[in-house]
């Protein structure tokens, strides 16, 4: 037991004068937190572009009224697809004939597309109420009763530029956190050699010829870097 506590304190005071390693254990996690809240909570707030093609203009209208959302109408169907594949819409609604919607969702971020799809319901909806609400107060004042009116089923076809209906959250962060993460072993695999070099003796040998520490520093960070780039690449 005293050898067990003996080589214990002998551990501890060399990690005590190991303030690289120190470092890298208590400031290095707080570093790694502090970037994923900045990666988790750089946008809070979800903003749409809506690209529209022959859409009614009360439908339109209520769209734009909506916050957070922008519509900006075009020409031609293939005009507002191209806008979602370049990156200057987050869906692009067409009306294909009466009550046919044809939707195409840029879907690289999942929340934009649950909040287009909200945002188109409820424009539907407020949309038809009112035109409902105009057609039975006219039919009333020129019959003088209440004439109620059958709605008409709306049909909506959802197409996804990226991926499809079942693409989460998770699947945007994927490529995030894997770089992130291949970034951050690779820093701990960089750290390991220099180490090891040092442990080796052969760190002394090369510190002897006239190169520079900061050099030798910047040596492994290009390597690894390119290595860590490479991977990225790949995998991603």
């Amino acid at each position: 037991m005293k050898k067990t506590l003996a080589i214990a304190m002998r551990v501890l005071k060399q990690l005590l004068r190991d303030k690289r390693t120190l470092a890298l254990m208590f400031i290095a996690p707080i570093l790694i937190m502090w970037l994923l809240n900045v990666m988790f909570s750089a946008n809070t707030t979800t903003n749409v572009k809506l690209a529209t093609v022959d859409l009614d203009s009360a439908l339109v209208t209520q769209l734009d009224q909506t916050k957070h959302v922008t519509v900006k109408e075009y020409q031609s169907k293939d005009q507002a697809i191209q806008a979602v594949k370049n990156d200057h819409a987050d869906a692009a609604i067409v009306q294909t004939s009466t009550n046919h919607y044809s939707i195409t969702y840029a879907n690289t971020d999942s929340s934009k597309t649950t909040m287009t799809k909200q945002v188109f319901q409820q424009a539907l909806t407020k949309v038809g109420v009112r035109q409902l609400t105009t057609t039975v107060q006219t039919l009333a004042k020129a019959t003088g009763t209440s004439v109620p009116s059958a709605t008409t089923s709306t049909k909506i076809t959802n197409h996804y530029d990226y991926g499809n209906s079942d693409t989460g959250f998770f699947t945007k962060m994927v490529p995030i956190l894997m770089s992130f993460f291949i970034f951050f072993f690779v820093f701990l695999i960089s750290g390991m050699a220099l180490l090891n070099e040092r442990t080796t003796g052969t760190l002394d040998r090369l510190l002897a010829t006239p190169v520079r520490r900061a050099e030798i520093v910047f040596g492994y960070m290009l390597s690894y870097g390119l290595v860590a780039i490479v991977q990225t690449i790949v995998i991603v």
